[in-house]
C-alpha cells in the first residue's frame, strides 16, 4: 500500500481503521502528515504506543444512524462541498 501511494512527502493522509497503526507509521516515515482513527479503543492504544502519544488518532463511534470521531482533530482539513476533496 504504501508503495502504491507514491511522493506523500508534506501531504495529509487520513488512516481510516488505522487498527495499530503500521500504515499510518509508514506514511509518517515517508513524510506525510497523517491522522487515523479507529472504532476499537485498544487498536489506538496500540498505535500510540508505535507512534507516541502526540499522534493524532482519535476514536471512532459508530452506531446505524450515524458515525462520529470522538475527538476530532482540527489538523484534517476541511471538504469541499462541490468535489469532496480536502483543503489546504
Amino acid at each position: 500500500m504504501v508503495d502504491l501511494s507514491g511522493d506523500v512527502e508534506g501531504r495529509r493522509v487520513l488512516d481510516a481503521g488505522c487498527g495499530a497503526g503500521p500504515l499510518t507509521a509508514a506514511l509518517r516515515e515517508k513524510g506525510a502528515i497523517v491522522s487515523g482513527f479507529d472504532l476499537s479503543p485498544s487498536m489506538i492504544d496500540l498505535a500510540r504506543e508505535r507512534l507516541g502519544v502526540d499522534a493524532d488518532l482519535p476514536v471512532a463511534a459508530w452506531s446505524t444512524t450515524r458515525s462520529t470521531i470522538t475527538s476530532p482533530s482540527p489538523s484534517i482539513p476541511k471538504s469541499s462541498s462541490s468535489t469532496g476533496r480536502a483543503r489546504s
